[in-house]
């Protein structure tokens, strides 16, 4: 086959060269030295035709070569005796100078053609070194090299820039529910909606996921860096459409300044990762300025981290638990189980701290399954006393989709004794939506042994109440928030009774967080709540204090029952 045109226009002239030949051919002895030539000629067409032009035109080199220094070495040698005439003498030479020079021309072409296919594939290389491959946007790397270059300028003309780092709220939610190519297709297009915000000397870099670093290069003042970051935050809520559905996706973004924040890049990436995890907390579509007081959260969280992977082997966890009262009798109905963290050097560490480093670190596994351990091995205790106590437990988005995790549950209450219908397991809204479709076949393979789910600080997560009708939901709980104010604030107090009401009408239990005084307890009794659970009723208590609370409160609920008999 013949590869390219080049080879085909050699091939052509070459039998042109051939058919030139033949008539000069005769029956004397310098015809059969022309028909030798044509013969030597064939081998290179061939190999020209069969394997391409380089191959070919080396194996005519060598042919020709070889037959023109025999006819010139015979001829220079012995003149007088060589019978070849002056024409194929010449012919000879001419022969084999064009071959030579051909073939050099041949290699010299094939040459600069490779050198250009070696440059095109070196610059392809060094942009696929240097930018992401979905959105086409500098990658880490290249932003690594940009932050040195404008470290070096901004120190030589004493000038302030800044990192805004930018991470998309809720991206696996997405992802999980419509897709990855879905997922992939919104990354394009905030990269582009960003690209265009920026200025001409700005630089926006993906490094990696759902995470955009955006460098400002040369802003006068915080107040420019802020709104630009406004700027960035409505072009990137504006709604996506795709195969006619509409997305809505919106940022949390922290900002770090140079020089204030740091003079160090790594630093300063690592000042406005900081603070973008501050806006997260506040909520979605947040931006926050970086401050030294992040700082030290930071080394805070670090040493969080650190302790707790070594925390369980040293015994610095416990359990406490909180009762739960009927709203009516005041019956101990269940209760709460709690951790808690004694550390080794800093002392008592809240929940709400530590637990989110947990999640975040996958020890949260682990540990959760040590507390569930406990709790139920409390609870059988109770039972065998004759308390027949629910006890319920805190469990995370982690655990639930841990692959063994519904093997665990079915593990530790059969090795406790416990029966099913004892056990509580508490969800929260987010957990809930985290991954619906898979959330909801745990729950219910849970919910098929008789283990109870509730949903914990029930209205202060999505502001959803379509999902509930899905999920296998005995429980919610309605958020202390909710209910500090019932006692002297109107729309409190409408807003519960209309959650009451609509967790009645779903056949819901209910139970109301945070009840500290009399009269929360008293509004909600008369509203119809069904348990309520705070400090009023008890503190969180050790498993031997809380044995005893249910003990006494049964001696005291028969002494009442016997006096009035």
């Amino acid at each position: 086959m013949i590869k390219n045109r080049m080879s085909q226009k050699i091939l052509l002239y070459s039998f042109i060269l051939i058919l030139l030949i033949i008539p000069l051919i005769n029956d004397s002895p310098e015809g059969i030295y022309e028909m030798m030539w044509i013969l030597y000629l064939l081998p290179p067409i061939l190999v020209l035709f069969y394997h391409g032009y380089k191959t070919g035109i080396l194996t005519g080199l060598f042919c020709v070569l070889l037959q023109s220094s025999y006819e010139l070495h015979e001829y220079f040698l012995h003149p007088e005796e060589y019978s070849f005439n002056n024409f194929n003498v010449t012919f000879a030479i001419a022969i084999a100078i064009t071959t030579v020079t051909l073939s050099i021309g041949f290699l010299m072409r094939h040459r600069e053609k490779k050198q250009i296919e070696l440059e095109k594939l070196s610059q392809d290389l060094e942009f696929l070194a240097n930018h992401d491959t979905l959105t086409a946007l500098p990658n880490r790397r290249a932003f690594e090299q940009r932050m040195d270059e404008a470290l070096q300028e901004a120190k030589d003309t004493d000038r302030m820039f800044a990192l805004i780092f930018c991470d998309l709220d809720q991206f696996k939610n997405l992802n999980d529910t419509a897709g990855h190519r879905i997922g992939d297709l919104v990354l394009f297009e905030i990269a582009q909606r960003v690209k265009q915000i920026i200025r001409g000397e700005d630089f926006i870099s993906r490094l990696g996921g759902d995470e955009f670093i955006i460098f400002l290069d040369g802003v006068s003042s915080p107040e420019e860096v802020t709104n630009i970051t406004q700027a960035i935050l409505s072009t990137i809520e504006q709604p996506i459409i795709l195969d006619t559905l509409e997305y809505k996706i919106s940022a949390s973004l922290g900002i770090a300044l140079y020089p204030q924040d740091s003079i160090d890049p790594s630093m300063l990436l690592q000042h406005a990762d900081i603070a973008m995890y501050q806006s997260k907390a506040r909520g979605n579509g947040n931006y926050t300025f970086f401050t030294p007081e992040m700082g030290k959260a930071l080394l805070r969280q670090t040493r969080l981290a650190s302790g707790l992977k070594s925390a369980l082997a040293r015994n610095e966890f416990t359990v406490v638990y909180q009762p739960l009262c009927d709203a009516k009798t005041g019956e101990v109905t269940s209760a709460e189980a709690l951790i808690r963290w004694n550390h080794s050097k800093m002392g008592l560490i809240p929940p709400n701290e530590f637990i989110p480093i947990a999640e975040e670190t996958r020890i949260i596994i682990p540990i959760g399954e040590w507390v569930l351990r406990s709790a139920v091995q409390e609870a059988k205790r109770w039972h065998d006393a004759g308390h027949m106590i629910i006890v319920a437990v805190n469990i995370s988005c982690i655990q639930l989709e841990e692959c063994h995790c519904y093997q665990k549950i079915q593990q530790i209450l059969a090795e406790t004794g416990l029966e099913p219908q004892f056990l509580e397991l508490e969800i929260t809204e987010r957990v809930a939506l985290s991954n619906p479709e898979e959330m909801i076949r745990i729950l219910n393979n849970l919910r098929s042994i008789g283990i109870k789910i509730a949903i914990d600080d029930f209205g202060t997560g999505y502001s959803s109440l379509s999902y509930l009708k899905k999920y296998p939901v005995h429980t919610i709980k309605i958020d202390r928030s909710f209910i500090q104010d019932i006692a002297f604030e109107v729309r409190d107090r409408a807003m519960l009774k209309a959650l009451l009401i609509m967790a009645k009408s779903l056949n819901f239990s209910t139970v109301a967080e945070g009840v500290e005084t009399p009269e929360q307890f008293s509004i909600l009794s008369d509203m119809g709540c069904n348990v309520v659970q705070g400090f009023l009723l008890s503190t969180p208590l050790s498993g031997e204090e809380f044995f005893n609370f249910i003990t006494n409160r049964r001696m005291e609920e028969g002494q009442l029952l016997s006096s009035l008999g």
